[in-house]
């Protein structure tokens, strides 16, 4: 998938079918679930979104994952494909699974410092649930 990498507006905002998104939503979804577009995103590509409208935004509330390489970065779609094919997920401290651990190792090998280092949250708490 590839959308240019430019913004273009084609109605205003938000768009008619964001417009008949938006009293869907009101409906179903708690007032307290706020968002801050008025639109509704249909896909993304890089740093651009479009909307059921047709109109292309660039993403400037986007989450780490994005900000760091984009939306449907190819090497990404691909890794996970393969993943989820593998195994979706499981409860590390439940069920644990070898590329958590390569992660764990990597992340920690770039970590700076002259001490040990650790993730922290699950093996953390396993940590805490071993009987000596």
């Amino acid at each position: 998938m590839s959308l240019e990498q430019k913004r273009i507006l084609a109605t205003a905002i938000p768009g008619p079918i964001s417009t008949q998104m938006q009293e869907r939503r009101k409906q179903v979804i708690a007032a307290g679930v706020g968002t801050a577009l008025p639109v509704f995103i249909d896909h993304a590509h890089g740093a651009i979104m479009k909307d059921v409208d047709g109109n292309q935004l660039i993403d400037m509330g986007s989450g780490i994952g994005v900000v760091t390489i984009g939306h449907t970065n190819a090497r990404v779609v691909e890794a996970v494909q393969n993943q989820v094919a593998k195994l979706t997920h499981t409860l590390f401290t439940v069920a644990p699974y070898e590329p958590y651990v390569r992660v764990g190792e990597l992340i920690t090998k770039h970590a700076p410092g002259n001490f040990a280092r650790r993730l922290p949250s699950s093996p953390l708490v396993q940590k805490r649930w071993r009987t000596p």
